[in-house]
């Protein structure tokens, strides 16, 4: 069975939620201030890396803040 989409809650100050969609390479993350941004073009190793990071809000900030495309939702 192949995993399209993978939903996490995280243990973090400033994100509660993030969602990563393999087949979109879509990012979504719920901040907790409960506004929910997607992301595009992230890729599948980027967010391992923020999955397996010591601190996701840091990892967020540096890496895929600015540097990717994104809108809000919801």
């Amino acid at each position: 069975m192949k995993v399209t989409k993978e939903n996490l809650e995280v243990n973090s100050s400033a994100i509660l939620k993030m969602a990563y969609s393999f087949e979109d390479k879509l990012l979504t993350v719920k901040f907790s201030s409960n506004k929910t941004y997607e992301f595009k073009n992230v890729t599948a190793e980027i967010f391992y890396a923020m999955k397996h990071s010591d601190s996701i809000g840091k990892f967020f900030n540096k890496n895929i803040r600015w540097n990717y495309k994104f809108n809000p939702i919801g």
